[in-house]
């Protein structure tokens, strides 16, 4: 499997600025990805967990790629 990190989150306002929350105030992401027997689909595992609010929202299944 794939694992991903969150290294940081930044708020941004287009044109004006950017600025680069502090871990303790930014939301969390953790996710892996891993291989199916299908070519077509892949399997996702993800997170996204914010200071105060807790578990925003899960996805723990598979994902099929369309033709484009």
């Amino acid at each position: 499997p794939i694992h991903y990190q969150q290294v940081r989150a930044t708020f941004t306002l287009p044109l004006l600025f950017e600025i680069t929350l502090p871990a303790w105030a930014s939301p969390h992401a953790v996710a892996s990805e891993s291989a199916t027997e299908n070519e077509m689909e892949t399997y996702v595992s993800l997170e996204v967990s914010a200071p105060l609010a807790g578990l925003l929202f899960s996805y723990d299944g598979k994902i099929k790629r369309a033709d484009l």
